[in-house]
């Protein structure tokens, strides 16, 4: 467009100059004295004008039309190639033909434009390419990172976030919109970090940080609603244009979580049930295994259960009595150590032979006593190949939900306890056996050693006086002999009966063998109230007995040692009552008398 311009310049310009030089010409012809005539000067005008023009035309018009076509074609290809990103067809022909017959300033430009059309349909090309690499890309990209069960997020130094994965969204349950340009810190729990030390953790140190990729962390986010929820947190650090940005990849392990702690759960259990099977061969009293049991009970970490319970075996008569116990109130340890099938709720369980469940007082606790707190209950039934053996009571607070997995839980522990009883009590007849009389039921020689030797132990660190006594039947064997070994028999065990009923809890009585027997009195005080009690079993046992509807009179013969004083030994303890017994049988029988020291 400039050089066409410039072109319609330089014409308008030179032919003005030609009219000037005519109207000189003419100007010259009227002025000043005619040479010529008025007819001569215009022929003579009009020829110079058409000489110039002619000479015009042929010296410079041609050029002037060719160059401005020239340049005119330039300008259209021009506005061709900016309009529609290319040549056409019919543009490239004239433009090749321009190049291939100017050799001058025209030609070169043509050819330059040649080579930038060229130039920028290459380049357009490549862009194009890379536009749709770049889509295919980033295409792929987003579809790799919806398909993420992991959320993703971007944000800078500052913690605004820049990007979010659909997942992302979906997890906090918002909009993408919703989570662009808030700070990071806002989706954690301040439950799990502080919010200061959230944002040391989370953002970067400084500004030149080096790329880093913090170790996965678990914590708790919290969704727009408020909502907590478990997390396992990876963020990486990574530099552009001088600028540090993170990516943080959130992953929900709720789901994770709950399998964890089902998992641990199942390990606790093990270890529970484990333990119950190694109390059961443990060589410990039933008793003793139960208490121990109950504790283990108590203390499963994820059973939501106070610090409180009892375990009851099953009687001859069909009723609860109470073994073992944890942190029971003395109003329920005297209302409950004795009750019978379908009284209060562990009566009910063992009664329907089903678990009984109660989350709050109500009117099937029939034990209650002023300032019972609200509490609920388990109660389940011990039960071996559908045979009961007891109950198991637990505590829970009140209104506390049922859970299934509770009840499964303490179903396989009552299982498990049933089997534990069951070898208690075989192990408790067993041992009952090897330290009981089958007759009369008390404890046998090697029972009492073992009984004196602990007594003899506990009063030597009390410093209280212990008494020892020898007990022998006087004629014993005149009973045996007329009316028969079962009479005897009999005698024996009434025998047992009367001499336990003048005598404490905290005494021992023992049979030695035949008719002899043996008594441990410990803290008597002093030897009076020893020869006391001892007189009273002599008068017991002196009243006559009534046998089968035989009547048969005996008396005892009772001799006493005492420690310290007698002995400091088991052994000598029971050598010197032997002594003591002989001589009440010398002196006539029937009486009690002290080992008395020989000097």
């Amino acid at each position: 467009m400039r050089y066409s311009r410039l072109l319609q310049q330089a014409t308008v310009r030179v032919l003005t100059v030609l009219l000037a030089v005519v109207a000189v010409v003419a100007l010259f012809a009227f002025t000043v004295p005619p040479l010529f005539s008025n007819a001569e000067l215009l022929w003579i005008a009009s020829s110079a004008l058409l000489i110039l023009a002619l000479l015009f035309w042929v010296t410079l018009g041609r050029w002037l039309i060719r160059l401005t076509r020239h340049l005119t074609l330039l300008q259209n290809l021009t506005h061709d190639f900016i309009g529609h990103q290319r040549l056409s067809p019919d543009s490239i022909q004239p433009l090749e033909t321009l190049i291939a017959t100017r050799h001058d300033e025209i030609g070169t430009l043509a050819g330059t434009l040649r080579k930038l059309t060229q130039t920028v349909i290459a380049n357009t090309k490549d862009l194009q390419q890379h536009t749709k690499q770049l889509e295919e890309n980033e295409a792929r990209l987003r579809a790799m990172t919806q398909s993420l069960r992991d959320a993703l997020l971007v944000f800078d130094a500052e913690g605004s976030i820049l990007f979010c994965s659909h997942v992302c969204a979906s997890m906090f349950d918002c909009q993408e919109r919703d989570l662009l340009e808030r700070s990071i810190t806002h989706l954690f729990s301040p439950n799990w970090l502080d919010p200061e030390w959230q944002k040391k953790w989370i953002l970067p140190q400084h500004a030149n940080a080096l790329p880093h990729t913090h170790e996965p962390m678990r914590g708790l986010a919290v969704r727009m609603d408020g909502h907590e929820f478990p997390i396992e947190l990876t963020i990486s650090q990574w530099q552009r244009q001088g600028e540090t940005f993170c990516t943080a990849i959130i992953r929900d392990i709720t789901n994770l979580k709950i399998l964890e702690e089902r998992d641990l759960r199942a390990y606790v259990n093990r270890i529970a049930i484990s333990a119950l099977l190694e109390i059961g061969i443990e060589p410990l009293p039933l008793q003793r295994k139960l208490e121990v049991a109950l504790e283990i009970i108590l203390t499963v970490p994820w059973l939501a259960m106070q610090y409180k319970g009892s375990i009851f075996l099953v009687t001859e008569d069909e009723h609860l009595e109470m073994v073992a116990q944890k942190n029971l109130h003395n109003a329920l340890l005297h209302a409950c150590q004795h009750i019978p099938f379908g009284y209060c709720l562990c009566g009910k369980a063992a009664q329907a032979k089903k678990m009984v469940f109660a989350n709050a007082l109500d009117d099937r606790h029939d034990v209650t006593f002023d300032g019972i707190h609200e509490h609920g209950h388990y109660c389940l039934p011990i039960l071996l190949q559908g045979r009961l053996l007891g109950v198991l009571n637990l505590y829970v607070d009140h209104l506390h939900p049922y859970d299934p997995e509770e009840e499964a839980f303490l179903t396989t522990i009552t299982t498990t306890l049933a089997g534990v009883i069951d070898r208690g009590l075989a192990d408790d007849r067993i041992r009952h056996m090897a330290t009981h009389d089958a007759l009369t039921g008390l404890p046998n020689r090697l029972l009492f050693h073992e009984l004196l030797t602990q007594e003899v132990k506990r009063a030597s660190r009390t410093q209280q006086p212990l008494a020892v006594g020898f007990l022998d039947l006087d004629h014993f064997k005149a009973v045996n002999d007329t009316l028969g070994h079962d009479i005897g028999d009999l005698l024996l065990q009434e025998v047992g009966a009367r001499t336990r009923q003048q005598l404490r809890n905290s005494d021992t009585l023992a049979r030695m063998g035949g008719d002899e027997f043996a008594l441990i009195l410990p803290a008597i005080g002093d030897k009076q109230h020893a020869i006391n009690v001892c007189s009273k079993i002599v008068q017991t046992l002196s009243e006559p007995f009534i046998l089968n509807e035989n009547r048969c009179q005996i008396g005892a013969s009772i001799g006493l040692s005492l420690f310290p004083e007698h002995g400091d030994s088991v052994e000598l303890l029971l050598q010197n009552a032997d002594q003591a017994m002989y001589v009440v049988k010398k002196g006539g029988r029937n009486g009690v008398t002290i080992y008395q020291v020989q000097s």
